[in-house]
C-alpha cells in the first residue's frame, strides 16, 4: 500500500472533521424580536441564563452604552450640521458575552443592507475606533477612537454631504485635550480655533466671519477662565470694535457695535475693573461669553455660536 496515499486519506478525513466540528460550534445568532434586556445583559426570551453569540435587528437606542457614550460626538456634529437623530443607525448587529457587549458591531439604516456605523465593545463599554458613514452619500461622516468607554485621541467630524473635514479635536481620558478647531462646510476656511488642557480651555481662542474669512475675535484663556487681552473686529477685519483686558475677571477697556448696514454704532461702552463707565441699557460685556459677544458684534456668526456652545459647556 502506498503509505504517501493513506496519509492524504488519513489528513484530509482529520479536516473534514474539524470543519464539521467547528461548524457545529459556530456562534449562535438571536434576532432581537426574540430577545429581553435585564439588568443590561441581554437574554433570549425565558431563558435563564445570559446570551453568548451574535444579536441582530437591535435598535441603536437600546444598545446599552452606544447612545450614552457617544453622546459628545452627537453633540458636536449636531452643532455644526442638520443630524438626524438615528444617524448612528436603527438595525444593529453586535456580539454579546454572556449577556454583555463584546466585540465588533455595526447599525444599518431600516430595511437596508448599507453600513452606516462601526464600533466596538470590550466587556460592555466601547472600546478603540468608532466611525459613522452618511446615509446620503456614504462618505465617512465621524472618526473617532475610545479607550475604556471614554474619548481618547483624535475626533475627526466631516460634513455628511461632501466629506470634508469641518472639526478636528483631541480628548484624552474622556475631556477635551488639545487644539479644536471648526471649518466652514466646504473645509476650507477656519471658524473657530480652541485649546483645552484637562476639559479646560486654555490659550488663544479665535472666531473668523464665516464669509469673509477674517479674524474677528481673539481672546485668552487659561484654566478656563478670560485673562488678558480680548479683541473684537468688524467683519472685514479692519475696524477695531472690542479691547478688553481681563484680571480676576474684570474687565478694562471698550466695546462698540455698528448696525448691519456697518455705518452707525449703536453701542459705545467704556469699562474699568469690570465696571462700565458710561451709560448703556445692554449687559456688560464681563457678564458675556465670548459667543455672546461674537454674536452681538457680528449677528451672522449663529454656526460658530453653536459651536462654542458644544465645545465650552459640560
Amino acid at each position: 500500500m502506498n503509505i504517501s496515499k493513506v496519509l492524504r486519506q488519513t489528513l484530509w478525513v482529520g479536516m473534514v472533521g474539524a470543519a464539521l466540528l467547528l461548524a457545529g460550534c459556530g456562534k449562535k445568532v438571536l434576532d432581537f424580536r426574540n430577545a429581553e434586556i435585564v439588568d443590561g445583559k441581554i437574554f433570549s426570551n425565558g431563558a435563564n441564563s445570559p446570551f453568548s453569540g451574535r444579536v441582530t435587528n437591535i435598535g441603536s437606542f437600546k444598545i446599552p452604552n452606544l447612545i450614552e457614550g457617544t453622546l459628545p460626538i452627537g453633540q458636536t456634529l449636531g452643532s455644526l450640521v442638520e443630524l438626524n437623530f438615528k444617524y448612528l443607525g436603527d438595525a444593529c448587529d453586535v456580539t454579546v458575552t454572556n449577556g454583555t457587549l463584546n466585540g465588533k458591531g455595526i447599525c444599518r439604516p431600516y430595511k437596508s443592507d448599507q453600513v452606516i456605523s462601526e464600533f466596538s465593545f470590550n466587556n460592555g463599554i466601547l472600546q478603540d475606533r468608532f466611525k459613522v458613514f452618511s446615509f446620503t452619500s456614504g462618505k465617512l461622516m465621524v472618526d473617532a477612537n475610545f479607550d475604556n468607554g471614554r474619548l481618547d485621541g483624535k475626533m475627526l467630524l466631516s460634513n455628511p454631504d461632501n466629506g470634508e473635514l469641518i472639526y478636528k479635536g483631541k480628548w484624552k481620558e474622556g475631556k477635551q485635550d488639545g487644539d479644536a478647531i471648526q471649518y466652514t462646510l466646504d473645509g476650507k476656511y477656519p471658524l473657530y480655533k480652541v485649546s483645552f488642557v484637562d476639559g479646560k480651555k486654555d490659550g488663544i481662542a479665535e472666531a473668523y466671519h464665516p464669509t469673509t474669512h477674517k479674524l474677528i475675535a481673539k481672546i485668552n484663556w487659561e484654566n478656563d477662565v478670560r485673562i488678558g487681552s480680548q479683541k473684537g473686529w468688524s467683519n472685514d477685519g479692519s475696524v477695531l470694535l472690542v479691547d478688553l483686558n481681563w484680571a480676576d475677571g474684570k474687565a478694562t477697556g471698550f466695546e462698540k457695535q455698528f448696525d448691519a448696514t456697518g455705518t452707525k454704532l449703536i453701542v459705545d461702552k467704556t469699562f474699568k475693573d469690570g465696571v462700565e463707565i458710561t451709560p448703556s441699557t445692554s449687559p456688560p460685556l464681563s457678564e458675556l461669553t465670548l459667543n455672546q459677544a461674537i454674536a452681538r458684534l457680528h449677528p451672522d456668526t449663529s454656526n460658530i455660536e453653536k459651536c462654542v456652545d458644544s465645545w465650552t459647556t459640560g
